[in-house]
Order: C-alpha cells, then structure tokens, then sequence
C-alpha cells in the first residue's frame, strides 16, 4: 500500500491494497482494484461508481504548500471515470462530481486552514475552492472544464480562473478572487467565467463585476442578454452584442455601458427596473414614485436614482471621480450644476412603459 499522507479527516492512500480505494485524505475517493504487479488501479465509470467499463488511471502526489495532506493527482488513462467528494470531519460533504474521460488530469487538493472543504485543480491553472456542503456540482474536466447544475445551462471557464464555488438563499454562488459574488438563479444560456467576468456565448456580450458586488444572475426579457438582481429587488438588464459592467462604487450600485449610458442607484433608493426594451438597445428605467425614462443608445447620460425616489440627470461632461467623492452622490444630492440642461431631457419624460404597444 502506498500512502501520500494521514490525518484525523482520512488516510490518504493513493495505492493498492485490499480494500482498494485510495483516498486523498479530503472525503473525495476513487476506486482502484488490488494489483499485484503494481500496475495503475481503476476508476469507475457512470453516475454510481459501480458501473463499468472500468478506466485504468494513475495516481500521483502533487505538492502539498500549506496543506497538511498532499494533493492527489488523478489521470485517466483510457474509458471514463468519476471522482465523488466525501464528507469532512465536523464540516461535511461539499457534494461534487468530477466526471473524466480518456487522458483528463485533476488535481485532488485536500482541506487546509484556508480551504476547509479542500478543492480542485484543472489544466489551464484553473482552480475550484469549495466553500460551501451540499454544491451539488459536476465538474466536467476536458480541455475546456464545464459548471454543471441541475437546471442551469453550461458554465465554461477560462484559463487561470480562480473561483470558490458557495451557496447562498438556496442558490449556488460563484465568488471571483477579487470578492465579487455572483449568485446562479437563471442560467438561461451557456457563459464562460473569467477573472471577474462573464461572457454570454450567444449573445455576444460581456459584463465585467467590480467593486466587491454581490449581483444575482437571472434571464432578461427578449431585448436583453442576460439580468442582474442587486440590492434588494433591483432589475438591471444588459444589451446584447455589447460589454457592460456591473460594480459597487461610493456605495452606489452601477449599471455602466459601453456606449456610455450610465445608471447609479444610490443605497437607500426604492427598487430600480433598468431593460432593455426594443432591438436598438433603448434601456427603459422605472423606479416607484418616480417619472419613466427612455434612454436610447445614442444618448450617453448618466442617470442617479436617489435615495429620496427620484431620477437626476447629470451632466457628464462636468463629472468627475473627484467632483463625485467631493458631492458624496452615494448620500445624497444637492448640486444644481450637475444636472443636464432642461431643454436635453425633454424626449427622456413619460416614455411608455416597456411592454407597452406603442414601443418605449
């Protein structure tokens, strides 16, 4: 029997013997069969780890850095197989698949004092950290590694992600290194994770999250490409075939588009719709209490909604980060010479509502 490490949480087998299963020492477990002459063991195949073709995989250590238990490389050497989590002592199971086929490579990471549910390294220095029991994931390796939840359409990710995979109100969570967090309600599409960005495969579009946002993804309507849920009932729809970034900023949330449309709610502001309402990108905004704005494409405005339920227009070209740090727009609003001249927003009030007949 080979043994790659010990510890109160398993013992961390990675060769033959007559139980033949080698442990990583993290909960998560392959099946190899006893071998005498010390060729590679096995690993299963399907859903229950008992079906069969059964596919030869060699194990290997992997570096240890700070974990008290080294990690286990696990490469299948032809067919399929599955390595399934297990459960960590006094913590659980972080509930994960990772499914490979002929010639994939994963890297087994055990727990440590910063990663207690431990986690997995992908080809590409992609790297998976659990953060939460119960996921519910598959991980599909390959060349181009695949998010799999029930429900939910595919989630690439790109080279040299780094991502811990949480849950939060019932939902799973993605959280960039920078902190950003983003919460899976609607998946309606397949995207591709980058390091803090999604990209929507079949809309062409980009959305960049900065700031330390929390922002819960969810299907736009037909105009949009996909939706963000911030603060409490916020609605904030992005366009298709264009990049758009979604942040925290002076406590303000910020909608910000590439054609330089902006909308900053600011924190104590009733809740704000932002949709993209017809085939030109208009971007419709409604909040209770307060007029309806249409803001086509071609006008790059930046709109406040405020804490007292309103919508300020203001000027850009007398905005700056440092004129906005001095007014403190995250608190509230008292500078007349920010707003945008009367005669420029006469085409912005009383626009019909998205759904409406007569269009935005």
């Amino acid at each position: 029997t080979g043994e790659s490490g010990t510890g109160d949480s398993g013992t961390g087998e990675s060769g033959t013997g007559d139980s033949g299963t080698g442990e990583s020492g993290t909960g998560e477990s392959v099946e190899t069969p006893s071998s005498p002459d010390g060729a590679p063991g096995e690993l299963p195949s399907g859903p229950e780890r008992a079906s069969s073709p059964r596919a030869p995989v060699r194990l290997l250590p992997a570096s240890s850095g700070e974990q008290t238990l080294p990690s286990i490389r696990v490469e299948v050497l032809q067919g399929t197989g599955q390595i399934r989590s297990g459960s960590v002592e006094q913590l659980g199971d972080p509930g994960y698949v990772v499914a490979l086929v002929a010639h994939d490579l994963v890297e087994v990471r055990p727990p440590s004092i910063l990663k207690p549910l431990g986690g997995i390294g992908l080809l590409g220095e992609r790297e998976l950290r659990m953060r939460s029991t119960g996921l519910g994931v598959k991980v599909l390796v390959g060349l181009a590694p695949e998010l799999h939840y029930e429900g939910l359409a595919a989630i690439r990710l790109k080279e040299g992600l780094v991502v811990a995979l949480d849950q939060a109100r019932g939902l799973p969570v993605l959280e960039f290194r920078s902190g950003e967090r983003l919460l899976l309600e609607e998946v309606p599409v397949p995207i591709l994770i980058e390091n803090p960005t999604i990209v929507i495969d079949g809309y062409k579009a980009v959305v960049k999250f900065l700031g330390g946002i929390e922002a819960k993804l969810r299907k736009a309507g037909a105009h949009g490409a996909v939706a963000f849920v911030t603060r409490h009932d916020d609605h904030l729809e992005t366009r298709k075939n264009a990049k758009a970034t979604v942040q925290l900023r002076l406590e303000n949330v910020e909608l910000v588009l590439d054609d330089g449309r902006e909308l900053r709610i600011q924190p104590k502001a009733p809740p704000v719709d932002a949709r993209v309402s017809d085939a030109k990108g208009t971007l419709f905004l409604s909040m209770p209490g307060a007029p309806s704005l249409g803001l086509r494409p071609e006008l790059a405005l930046t709109v406040l909604a405020t804490n007292e339920g309103e919508f300020v227009i203001l000027d850009k070209d007398r905005i700056s980060p440092e004129r906005l740090e001095q007014q403190g727009l995250a608190y509230g609003f008292d500078d007349d010479a920010l707003l945008i001249d009367s005669e420029r927003i006469l085409d912005l009030l009383d626009v019909p509502i998205a759904d409406s007949p007569s269009g935005p």
